[in-house]
């Protein structure tokens, strides 16, 4: 994410008065989440563009946004909730490291996640916290990195393999599972999408993508690219995006010791 232009520097000194109440500069009473990112002016002004930004630079809706959010963290206790080991086995996933501008790169094996098993085993809501905790998860690798530009990395790419997804797999439960995951994000975790990549790409994958346009907004829809089953059009792309040294030797890297590897072999 780009650095503050003058005009949104002024914004941040009005949306700042608007949240005193919350505070952002001491750590006595504040929220651990905010303190996780208020570490000195120019951290603490990325953190609170993003909400800014997300809402086109309309204040009130701003805080209404992150002020929504806080509550929503709270009530769900997402600080303290704990990934259960069925899901760390069965969901394969893995923060491989970063970009060449220091933007955490997240890739999900995605087509080998059984949603109906979630959704039939009563885990449903085990599935959306999981699916927070990852993203939790990038936003701690982005705390205190810069871009070589010196500005403070609020933003990850994500990659989504959709390798051995089946169709049986879209039910109507599914469908709405996915649609809250999507719902969640929006709301609570604006501004953090660099890119997302789906390589692999069944031809139902269109169905999740509609629902997906209906909750999110055009500015998050413009950084989605979609790659078909076909790896000379995708392996070039993940190869300039990401440094062959993290990108995993199935993804067309030199990452031998990322545990996808052993997922796609076995």
């Amino acid at each position: 994410m780009s650095a503050p232009t003058t005009q949104e520097l002024e914004l941040l000194k009005k949306f700042r008065e608007k949240l005193v109440d919350l505070s952002l500069e001491g750590e006595q009473d504040s929220d651990m989440f905010l303190l996780r990112w208020i570490r000195g002016e120019q951290d603490s002004d990325m953190f609170l563009l993003r909400w800014i930004r997300a809402r086109e630079n309309n204040l009130d809706h701003a805080e209404d946004m992150l002020r929504k959010s806080l509550f929503w963290r709270k009530e769900n206790n997402l600080d303290s909730w704990k990934q259960p080991a069925n899901l760390k086995t069965d969901l394969p996933y893995e923060i491989v490291g970063y970009d060449q501008n220091n933007c955490p790169v997240v890739m999900i094996q995605g087509g080998r996640w059984d949603f109906k098993k979630l959704v039939a085993d009563g885990q449903r809501q085990d599935f959306l916290n999981f699916k927070q905790s990852i993203y939790e998860e990038i936003l701690e690798t982005m705390r205190g990195k810069t871009t070589p530009e010196g500005v403070p990395v609020t933003q990850g790419i994500f990659i989504i393999d959709l390798n051995c997804s089946s169709f049986s797999q879209m039910s109507f439960q599914v469908l709405g599972m996915m649609k809250e995951d999507g719902q969640r994000f929006e709301a609570n975790y604006p501004e953090i999408l660099k890119n997302l990549y789906f390589i692999n790409a069944p031809w139902f994958l269109n169905m999740v993508m509609n629902i997906m346009k209906t909750i999110v907004s055009a500015k998050t829809v413009g950084k989605i690219n979609v790659f078909p089953s076909d790896p000379t059009k995708w392996m070039p792309v993940l190869q300039e995006i990401v440094p062959l040294e993290i990108l995993p030797v199935v993804y067309g890297g030199k990452n031998a010791d990322s545990k996808l590897n052993s997922n796609l072999e076995n």
